[in-house]
Formats: structure tokens, sequence, C-alpha cells
């Protein structure tokens, strides 16, 4: 037992390491330019103009940042000056936290379930895709969810209950407020649960109180930092958001988005296993810790017109124990006659394949395909060097300038067709489209560097697929002497 409890945890960890390689980039745009981008007004590669609207009205916590800044500047103390090397590093940070979680997680529940429950468990607690992709993420989201969790193992591994352990605990929900405000959703039900169930002593709770008030504290000292004023960006972002309605500016969908969403994105049929877990495990464990926690969190969410799919992910590594307490109610309550059905373990055979597949491309896939062209671009022409850019910047999402993966000597010019180029001296010069053959149909030369896709895929060409999908080609048009250094 110990033996295979070692393997899945190596798996795991591996699983975690290989995602923190390849899932470069970001998975929304929040995860980017609340965070790096913020990071990189103090390392001097953006400025306050550049910066989201939140910025201004500094109501996004500043914690994330401030570490991304100690994370470059460190790195320059070694001499690494890459910001892609900085990247990894904040993504393997966040792996390697994302496995102490899990193996914590698995550490309370091992001993709860048996047989069939105990095998399912120890595989979704490290195997788990939704785990592995979500815990690479240096996004507020994670981070929310990673303290979170080590605050609820610390509720139970923890072998006394005085003053001290409340204060660690206090000072974990504490940092998973500050790293996303919505996390003090998942605390309130945790902390009902100590109080109305579990009975903590005073002495624990005032510990806790402590903690929690001691880390806030330390976030609004670092956003006095950040912004270089006062200010409380909790209520600044409750206040923005919620009383003056700007989260339903983005949009706002019926309460069962999220149903609909999850059991699509998260890939049935595990998606729709993990759907089920929650009333199931709320019908057969109603005093379970998780369910006091997420439940809260979920109804919040559920209510709030805004939505976003990335909102649940702070309860992402309690879905193991949610599933298998779902499954074990099934198979010793009313529902054990379902829970026998061949059909229904073929059902769950189904699923374990699903995640399998999935658990593969989540580690080796990039999180955002354009992190590729950014890092060509800056490895292999660091002197002076023009950007033409046919017709989209690259470096232009949602509105906002990409500063962090860009050094400061690339200019960028969009234009309309390859007569706009105007080749100068001692610089380099790129040229960069979704169209390959503009630069040829307009008889301009050009060495083809890059392109998002490998040549042997694009050569597949079946059904026209290339036609329909967004691929970036980076030409060299010039190679001036002593600018060019990359290679294709």
């Amino acid at each position: 037992m110990r033996k295979r409890v070692r393997t899945v945890e190596a798996l795991g960890l591996l699983a975690l390491v290989v995602a923190s390689v390849f899932s470069v980039g970001f998975h929304h745009f929040d995860e980017h330019f609340q965070i790096l981008e913020f990071a990189g007004l103090k390392l001097g590669l953006t400025s306050e103009e550049s910066l989201p609207w939140e910025y201004h009205h500094r109501m996004r916590s500043s914690l994330q940042p401030a570490l991304a800044v100690a994370a470059c500047r460190g790195a320059e103390i070694l001499g690494v000056r890459s910001p892609f090397a900085a990247a990894f590093f904040l993504r393997l940070v966040s792996a390697l936290l994302a496995f102490v979680c899990m193996r914590l997680l698995y550490a309370v529940y091992c001993g709860t379930f048996r047989g069939a429950e105990e095998r399912w468990f120890l595989a979704l607690s490290f195997l788990s895709w939704p785990a592995v992709f979500v815990g690479v993420r240096y996004s507020g989201e994670n981070w929310a969810g990673l303290f979170f969790t080590l605050a609820f193992a610390a509720c139970f591994l923890t072998k006394r209950s005085g003053a001290p352990a409340g204060f660690l605990v206090g000072t974990l929900l504490g940092l998973s407020f500050v790293f996303r405000f919505q996390a003090a959703l998942l605390a309130a039900g945790l902390l009902a649960w100590l109080v109305l169930v579990k009975k903590a002593p005073r002495r624990h709770m005032a510990g806790l109180a402590v903690g929690m008030a001691a880390a806030v504290a330390a976030g609004i000292l670092v956003d006095r930092w950040f912004y270089g004023e006062w200010t409380l960006a909790a209520w600044n972002y409750f206040d923005q958001n919620i009383l003056q309605g700007k989260a339903a500016s983005f949009g706002e969908s019926p309460w069962w988005w999220y149903i609909r969403a999850f059991a699509l994105k998260g890939i049935p049929p595990l998606s729709l296993l993990f759907l089920l877990a929650v009333p199931v495990a709320a019908f057969s464990r109603p005093r379970s810790p998780v369910l006091w926690s997420v439940l809260p969190f979920l109804a919040v969410h559920f209510a709030i017109g805004h939505k976003e799919l990335r909102f649940l992910f702070p309860m992402v590594y309690f879905l193991p124990v949610l599933l298998v307490t779902a499954f074990e109610g099934m198979r010793t309550g009313r529902f054990s006659d379902v829970a026998r059905l061949r059909t229904f373990r073929a059902f769950m055979a189904c699923a374990l394949a699903v995640n399998c597949a999935c658990l593969a491309v989540a580690a080796v896939g990039p999180a955002d395909g354009r992190v590729s062209l950014y890092r060509k671009i800056y490895d292999g022409y660091p002197g002076a060097t023009l950007l033409y850019c046919h017709g989209e910047d690259p470096y232009r999402r949602v509105g906002l300038d990409v500063r962090f993966y860009r050094r400061g000597n690339l200019e960028v010019r969009t234009v309309r067709s390859p007569g706009e180029i105007r080749l100068q001296p001692d610089r380099a010069h790129l040229w960069v489209s979704s169209d390959r053959d503009a630069l040829r149909d307009h008889g301009t030369g050009g060495n083809l560097v890059y392109a998002s896709h490998p040549a042997w895929l694009l050569r597949l060409n079946v059904n026209n697929w290339v036609g329909r999908s967004k691929i970036w080609y980076l030409y060299e048009l010039d190679a001036a002497p002593g600018t060019r250094q990359g290679a294709p």
C-alpha cells in the first residue's frame, strides 16, 4: 500500500513539474495583466497608463505582483534576466505548493475511505487533470485555493487546538483572502463548521482571528508600498464590482450557467461525476467540513450575475474528496443498487480513461500559444529590433499591451501591407502575420524563422484546418551587421 501511494505521488509530482515547464502563458488575461504586468511597473517594464483599469481604482491585491518582483530581482542576482525564466519559476513554485496541498489533503482523508473508494481517492488526489492544470497557474484563483487548502489541512493535522494552532490556520486563511477576496466565502464556511460542528475552543478561535488580522494587515502594507498610498483594495474591489456594477458590465449569465460550463469544459464524463458529487455528498455527509466550506462559495457565485469558470478554481483541490465521498454514499446508501450496476462501473472506468488523456494534454500543452512567439523574438533578437505587424499586433491583447515579455528596444508598428516596410540601418527587421503569403504576394523577400505550429503539422492540412486557424508566421526581413541573433 505504501509503495503504491509513493508511486502515485511521484507521478502526480512529475505531472505538475512537466506542466510547469510546458504550460506557458496564462489561462485568463487577468492572470497576466493584473499580476505580471503589475509587477512590470515596479520592474520598469511598463507605465501606469498601460495598466488595466483595476490598477487605477486600487482594487487588486499587490501581494502576488510583489512576489513576482522578488522572483525577478532574485533571478537577476543570479544572472538570469529572462522574464520567461521568472514566469517558469513562479509556475514551478505554484506546482510545488499544489503538490504539498495534495499530500496534506490526502493525509487528512486517506483513512476515511476503504476498498475501491480508497484507490479512486488516491488516484484523483494526485492525478486529477483539473488540479494539475490549475495547480501550475500563478493566478489569484489558484493561490487562494492553495492557501485555503493549507488552512483546511492544518485544522486536522495539527495535534493541538490552542491559540498557536489557531494562529497558523488564521494566517493561512488571511493569505488566501489577500490573494483573492472571494476566498472569504470559503473561510466563512470553514469557520462556521469549526464553531457549530467541531465546537473549537475559544483560544483556538481567538488565535485564528489574530492570524487572519495579521495576514490582512500584511497585505495592506504591501499595497501601501505598491500603490504609494494607503488603500483598502478589498473594499475598492467590492465597491467597483458589486456596488457600482462593474462586474455585471462584462456580461451576466443565469444561475445554472456554471453547471453547463463545467459539464462541457470539465470534459465529460468526469465533469458529470464532479457535478453530481456535490448534491450526493451533501445528502450522504451533511456534516462534512468540505461541504460546509464550498457550499457558501458556490451559492454566492451562482447568485452573482457575472460568471466565469475560473472563479471556481479555488475549490479544485477538494473535488476528489467530494467525488469519492459521493461514490461511497452511493455504494452504502439508498443508491447502492445503482453503484453495483455494470453500466455505472463502465461509466467510472471511462471517466478515469478520459482523465488520463486530459492530464497528458494539460501537462504538455501551452496555456497561451503566443508566448512561444514572444520568446522567439525576445531570445533571438536582443538588439534594437523593428517588428512590422500585418493587420494585428500580437502583443496587443484585450486592448492592453503585453510589456512583461518584451525588450525595451523592440519597436512595434502595425501596417496594412508590406509596401509600408522601411528598412533602417543598425537594427533587425521582422515581419509577423497570420497570412503566410502576404510577403510573397507583394514580392518582398523574407526568411521564415518561426511558425506557431510545426511544419509537419501544417502539411497535414486535412479539410483545410490551416486556413481556418490562427497561425502566426515570423519573418526576418533584414540582417543588419551585429543584429541578427536568431535562427530558423
